[in-house]
């Protein structure tokens, strides 16, 4: 389930980025290209935390939780207003109650924050931190037995042999 929550959340930006033509680290690895120094672009990284059980029966839902990251990334030493700016756009975008869908599973925005900017040669990173959960409910679970070739019925104390 981890990969239609991340691909939930992955659309959620890719909508948002496409729409302010602000690249996406996946548009460089797909074409090839390293990002340009100049103008704004995002990375993105998942981190998926423990799968917690609500409801103990066989059929009960698992609850997801994890982090989603956005790193905004500008050009080192020029000046940051553009990209607090385009922080402060993509706290709102993920904010508190937003839900993102992908593939039957619905993805609820817990909250978002962001951290201290992160700086190297290049870039200045802005990490995001988008916490999020998905209920995800069970199959049923079936039971196909057989004893000497005849089928058992599954009962939810005990099986039973019919003929």
């Amino acid at each position: 389930m981890a990969i239609q929550i991340e691909q939930a959340l992955n659309q959620k930006l890719n909508a948002y980025a496409v729409n302010k033509s602000i690249p996406v680290g996946w548009d460089f690895y797909s074409n090839g290209t390293e990002p340009s120094l100049t103008g704004i672009h995002f990375r993105q990284n998942m981190f998926p935390a423990d799968v917690a059980i609500v409801g103990m029966e066989n059929t009960g839902s698992n609850s997801h939780q994890g982090i989603y990251q956005i790193l905004v990334c500008g050009q080192a030493g020029k000046p940051s207003g553009s990209l607090k700016t385009e922080v402060d756009l993509v706290l709102a975008e993920f904010s508190r109650g937003q839900l993102a869908t992908y593939d039957g599973v619905t993805v609820i925005i817990e909250g978002v924050n962001h951290a201290l900017p992160l700086y190297s040669e290049a870039y200045v990173k802005i990490p995001v931190s988008v916490s999020y959960r998905a209920i995800i409910s069970q199959p049923p679970v079936t039971y196909n037995l057989t004893y000497n070739g005849d089928p058992l019925t599954y009962n939810e104390a005990f099986l039973t042999y019919t003929n």
